[in-house]
């Protein structure tokens, strides 16, 4: 049964923030509302970026209550100043938790491990409940990454995820490779639900393409997203470059990160000329970039679907397009992809790159994609609707 209830979100980013999950959030909290619940939202704003005045007329429409703390963006910020920003932004919610009554408190995993923690501890003494919206599994994730090096940090992390998921209410994660992930940590699983993000944003057709526009005689594989170190650019430049002679090719990189610049560096030293970088857009301009390309490449490091799911696979497919998955074979992205003709994955690694890309352009060749095809599955299995109804009963339920 689905009850009104007094839920608060809590995430370091909301909504005009530019960040998926951010305007996801914007979303969510639009659904619970519509679903009878009085929704508070605990996040920051950027006073530069005039964050605040831009919510204030969404805030009176939607009924909302949004308790923010000026915080700069942290895209390109020291580890110093990201740690810095994450003790000030728990001291800040642990105060708003305390002095304010919320029967359900959603938390993500930003900032990782910690704020979760924090608001779990939190519960024992309000007396609410927590749902833990999991979109990566911390410290493992870091750990793969290279983020994490301390195995004493490691441990303590693990230690205070481990409080965080036995005291939620619900833990959310995106597929059940991740469920599998915390089940192998010695849960139950009883409290874990599979539930995938949704296509939050769209773009009109007729919009003109943004950028560089594609020829009708090219094959355009497109990465948008972070160009950080999970998704495995070294292997995915390596592979690329075996096409470096192929006029009928290109690649595009949409987006900023902490790998850009060595991928980029490493591009022109090897002279590949079919390959571009676009610096970060807007998600809407990112849509049209995609629109306008044959194949949406996904790369991620070995292990990493067991953390995390590559959510801008549902994005390349809102558009209709196939999709070069280089991840792990046994993931559950790898079988849907190969189930329902949405594409082809392969192993993350230079050869299986190469042989990736080849049968991605055979394929092409054959017609054996139809973009209307793969936009009407995509919105069935992942569309705003059918996912927000998921959420809300979740979030709302009273079982």
């Amino acid at each position: 049964m689905i009850g009104r209830k007094r839920v608060a979100i809590v995430h370091r980013y909301f909504w005009p923030q530019n960040y998926p999950y951010a305007s996801m959030l914007k979303e969510i909290a639009e659904s619970l509302v519509a679903g009878g619940a009085h929704v508070s939202i605990y996040t920051t704003f950027s006073e530069a970026n005039g964050e605040d005045a831009i919510r204030s007329s969404w805030i009176e429409k939607s009924t909302v209550n949004i308790h923010s703390t000026n915080l700069p963006s942290e895209r390109g910020a020291s580890i110093l100043k990201k740690t810095i920003n994450a003790i000030w932004f728990a001291f800040w919610v642990s105060c708003k938790l305390l002095f304010n009554k919320h029967e359900v408190v959603v938390v993500a995993t930003t900032p990782p491990v910690v704020i979760a923690f924090l608001v779990s501890v939190l519960s024992k003494v309000k007396g609410f409940r927590v749902v833990y919206h999991c979109q990566d599994i911390h410290p493992e994730s870091l750990y793969i990454n290279n983020s994490l090096s301390s195995i004493f940090l490691y441990k303590l992390l693990l230690y205070m995820d481990f409080f965080t998921i036995r005291n939620a209410w619900q833990v959310i994660v995106l597929s059940a490779d991740m469920k599998r992930t915390l089940v192998d940590r010695g849960y139950s699983g009883t409290n874990i639900r599979v539930v995938n993000n949704f296509i939050f944003q769209s773009y009109k057709e007729s919009a003109s393409p943004a950028g560089i526009e594609k020829s009708k005689n090219k094959v355009r594989f497109i990465f948008a997203g972070s160009l950080g170190r999970f998704q495995n650019l070294d292997v995915l430049i390596k592979g690329i470059e075996k096409f470096s002679s192929r006029n009928d090719l290109e690649f595009l990189f949409l987006g900023d990160g902490p790998m850009k610049a060595k991928i980029q560096l490493y591009s022109q030293s090897q002279g590949l000329k079919n390959v571009t970088f676009i610096p970060h857009v807007s998600t809407v301009e990112a849509l049209k970039y995609m629109s306008q390309s044959d194949v949406g490449l996904v790369s991620v490091s070995a292990g990493i679907t067991k953390v995390a799911y590559p959510s801008k696979s549902i994005m390349y497919m809102s558009v209709g397009l196939p999709l070069l998955a280089v991840l792990d074979t046994d993931s559950e992205l790898s079988k849907l992809l190969e189930s329902n003709g949405l594409g082809v994955s392969v192993e993350p690694n230079v050869a299986d790159v190469e042989k990736g890309i080849n049968q991605l352009v055979a394929k092409l060749k054959g017609k054996e994609f139809n973009r209307t095809k793969i936009k009407a599955f995509t919105k069935d299995s992942f569309g705003k609707s059918v996912i927000l109804e998921k959420l809300n009963k979740v979030i709302l339920s009273d079982s």
